[in-house]
């Protein structure tokens, strides 16, 4: 999954926007994610389960 893919999944599900110089910011409610911005860079392994599980949100 490209960051691309990732921040269209992220705002289907009712993630709050906000862009900031270095990064996208994500918020669900009080919960908070901060994402690269490398659009067309693949998502690492590690990385791809943990960002919705910080948003509270089930893939």
């Amino acid at each position: 999954m490209t960051f691309a893919e990732l921040l269209r999944f992220l705002k289907r599900h009712g993630c709050q926007y906000e862009e900031t110089l270095q990064a996208h910011a994500f918020n669900q409610g009080p919960l908070r994610t901060v994402i690269p911005r490398h659009s067309s860079a693949e998502v690492k392994p590690g990385a791809l389960p943990s960002i919705p599980k910080q948003l509270g949100l089930k893939k």
